[in-house]
């Protein structure tokens, strides 16, 4: 966020005002950057206040006594976003996973070792890892890089069904090798 304007509080003097101009900027983690006098050489009046320091490369005032009264400040940001740094996470691949495979499955567990043991946290840690095992067995967990950002907009049905009609045109037009498709 850049803040430009002409705020007619004097930050060359000590006023009370300019004291309370400035805790305003530090409570909102905003920095002013001009430094030097924009009115008649005396005045530090029009400000450029910023809540992004570390991307200020330069700031300084221009003197232009033929348009106005004021000089010009201006300041010089570096606009570039960071790349996005690839990450991994961990999910359950739903790939080969067949209903049927895994309902046979877990009708199969043998959920009677539950029973033979009387401590409840036990029993607890028996039935998880009895469950535990059968999902990894049809459902395994892979490992997947991540090398964008999340984009929650496109989870939109919506979107997602233009994104489908677009590939499957897209797909009639590769096929057919049509000028029309």
């Amino acid at each position: 966020m850049i803040i430009v304007g002409d705020s007619n509080i004097d930050l060359c003097s000590s006023s009370n005002i300019g004291e309370k101009y400035q805790a305003v900027l530090l409570a909102f983690n905003l920095t002013q950057h001009v430094t030097a006098p924009t009115r008649k050489g005396k005045c530090l009046v029009d400000h450029i206040t910023t809540n992004i320091p570390h991307n200020v490369i330069a700031t300084g005032v221009l003197a232009t006594p033929e348009i106005s009264d004021h000089n010009m400040p201006y300041l010089i940001v570096n606009a570039r976003l960071n790349r996005f740094e690839p990450r991994f996470k961990y999910i359950r691949s739903e790939r080969l996973f067949s209903p049927e495979a895994f309902l046979q499955d877990i009708s199969e567990l043998p959920f009677s070792t539950v029973y033979a043991v009387d401590d409840i946290d036990e029993i607890i840690d028996i039935f998880n890892e009895l469950l535990r095992s059968c999902i990894d067995r049809h459902a395994s967990i892979v490992r997947c890089k991540l090398t964008r950002p999340p984009a929650p907009w496109l989870q939109d049905v919506d979107i997602q069904n233009l994104q489908k009609r677009r590939d499957a045109l897209r797909f009639i037009a590769h096929q057919t090798q049509l000028e029309s498709d």
